[in-house]
């Protein structure tokens, strides 16, 4: 189950993914979101309902936690 109830600690989730750092995550991650994306999106009203809003924070979610292995902080943190 995922919670994605806790807070990311350690901004790893704030920014779009830099494609030089892991040149391999677009091929992975077909719907990439952030929580910087999710604030633009917020501030031209891009979201027309809560639930809209809420697809796209449990996407960084389950997006963190298809590409990171279990084993690792950030798979662990979104886990919960």
């Amino acid at each position: 189950m995922v919670t994605c109830g806790r807070k990311d600690t350690y901004g790893v989730y704030a920014e779009p993914v830099d494609p030089d750092e892991l040149p391999d995550y677009h091929d992975v991650i077909k719907h990439p979101i952030d929580f910087a994306t999710t604030r633009k999106k917020l501030a031209k009203g891009a979201y027309l309902t809560l639930k809209d809003f809420e697809i796209d924070v449990y996407l960084i979610c389950t997006n963190a936690m298809q590409y990171n292995a279990p084993d690792t902080i950030y798979y662990k943190q979104v886990k919960g």
